[in-house]
């Protein structure tokens, strides 16, 4: 796990978020996850959706 976890923070890319943002990501061909939510968290939305 310790490996997999320097590896992703070796590759990591941050999205830099505006309002009316969207993301998709493809499950089987990206690893993925997000940080610490900053700022004040009321102000944020987050929308998970999963299907096929």
């Amino acid at each position: 796990m310790k490996t997999t976890s320097k590896l992703s923070e070796k590759i990591y890319q941050d999205v830099r978020w505006q309002d009316g943002d969207l993301e998709i990501v493809n499950n089987k061909c990206v690893l993925h996850g997000r940080k610490t939510i900053m700022g004040n968290v009321i102000d944020k939305e987050l929308f998970i959706g999963m299907g096929y």
